[in-house]
């Protein structure tokens, strides 16, 4: 499940709800653009992510929030690393956003 890379960060103090804002209805939505979706992640995790964003796909629409951080930018060339972004993905992945 998730993205794979040759290092694997599983320390576990990741916390999903700490970091997105977990919509009090249902956890499936219709799709929207990657960066509106990224608009739902809390500070700083939020700042980060919009920074990052590849300009030239913000108005794609996706499916869910992990959807759009997972394509909204290179996580191995942001300045946070690939660890970073994959230790928030595979977290929002396994709590349905």
């Amino acid at each position: 499940m998730g993205v794979k890379d040759t290092q694997n960060n599983t320390n576990g103090s990741f916390c999903p709800t700490k970091h997105v804002k977990i919509p009090q209805k249902e956890m499936k939505q219709k799709e929207k653009k990657i960066k509106d979706w990224l608009k739902e992640l809390k500070h700083p995790i939020k700042n980060k992510a919009i920074t990052n964003l590849n300009t030239n796909i913000k108005n794609l629409e996706v499916e869910s929030l992990s959807s759009a951080l997972l394509i909204a930018f290179n996580w191995k060339t942001s300045v946070e690393g690939f660890d970073y972004w994959d230790e928030i993905y595979e977290n929002l992945v396994k709590s349905g956003v």
